[in-house]
């Protein structure tokens, strides 16, 4: 116990990141941007990686006990990089499948969506945050579309 609170102690020294999304909501099918900013000592990070998440929570009861079951179904790429002036700031852009579930809440199931974001750190603790996003449903056709 001693040693984790030690280890959320260093963690409060890490180099601190500023996100910044565009939209705010994505529908499927749609484009995501985003910038990124991180102050601090940025050259202790020898890699930056953001990607967009989605996964699945189900939860249920088991006998008197409440369970809930995480499942990933989608880690998509927004940006890997080692160069040192990249991970201080930059930006990326990602196109969401159509054929993946938007985000979606019900009594006991969840469809969640993030952007993560993780920054490797030798020998001390790493940068590990998930920001929450919401995906919409694929936006409907007009009617000029099936002309």
């Amino acid at each position: 116990m001693i040693a984790g609170g030690f280890y959320f102690f260093l963690s409060l020294f890490n180099p601190r990141l500023q996100l910044t999304v565009t939209p705010g909501a994505v529908p499927l099918n749609g484009s995501l941007r985003v910038e990124w900013n991180i102050s601090g000592r940025t050259e202790v990070i020898k890699r930056l990686r953001l990607s967009l998440s989605g996964h699945e929570e189900a939860t249920y009861r088991r006998g008197t006990s409440t369970c809930t079951d995480k499942n990933v179904f989608a880690n998509l790429a927004i940006a890997d990089t080692t160069a040192e002036p990249e991970m201080r700031s930059g930006s990326g852009s990602i196109k969401v499948p159509s054929n993946l579930m938007h985000s979606f809440t019900s009594k006991n199931n969840k469809i969640v969506w993030c952007i993560q974001v993780r920054g490797e750190i030798d020998r001390w603790p790493d940068i590990n945050e998930e920001f929450p996003l919401t995906v919409l449903p694929l936006a409907p056709k007009t009617p000029e579309a099936y002309e």
